[in-house]
């Protein structure tokens, strides 16, 4: 049994949503939107050298944000609980204890990827990155305290095997309460409809 465990967010796949997914594509549709509004053919020579200058700049400065966050928003794993921040105002390290936690969620924040931890006794939320560096360790540790995703709980009990009673086939139609019941049945070509 370990006592702690700190896990921390994987540098490269942070920095990859940050810096590209997030920024390149709003950086390319608002120089877009520039080279029309300016009467300019787009995807010319001086556009292109924008888009690949203001990606690269905006891919420099991460570096130092995303490192800050890795390193000063850790996720602290004990027997007892999990410690996390909150990310919403004012942002505060929270501690949740295993039997607390009413419900795991997968949410996305800001185009990057999260568990939403929360507590119902507290109405309170830990958000923590998917992509962290041992992922797979913490996924066991939500199996070993029983935390499932939700998401995954209500598909898991809406696919449940349920008998389908045999379907009744009627060969005239029947009147009830003054409405006339016609069966579905489409007599050309023998299916139901």
């Amino acid at each position: 049994m370990f006592t702690e465990k700190t896990f921390h967010c994987s540098f490269w796949l942070l920095w990859l949503r940050i810096s590209f997914v997030n920024t390149a594509i709003a950086i390319f549709i608002c120089t877009t939107i520039s080279q029309l509004a300016n009467g300019y053919p787009i995807l010319n020579y001086e556009h292109f050298l924008l888009v690949i200058g203001l990606v690269g700049a905006i891919a420099i400065l991460a570096i130092p944000f995303v490192l800050a966050h890795i390193y000063y928003f850790p996720i602290i794993v004990t027997q007892v609980g999990i410690a996390g921040h909150t990310y919403v105002y004012p942002n505060q390290r929270v501690h949740l204890s295993w039997s607390e936690i009413t419900a795991l969620q997968k949410r996305n924040r800001m185009g990057i990827p999260c568990f939403r931890l929360y507590s119902e006794s507290r109405n309170i939320a830990i958000l923590m990155p998917t992509d962290l560096k041992n992922k797979k360790e913490m996924l066991d540790l939500f199996v070993k305290y029983g935390l499932k995703d939700k998401q995954s709980l209500l598909t898991s009990s809406q696919i449940q095997s349920t008998k389908n009673p045999k379907p009744i086939t009627l060969s005239e139609p029947i009147r009830e309460g003054g409405y006339i019941i016609v069966s579905t049945e489409d007599y050309r070509s023998g299916k139901k409809v």
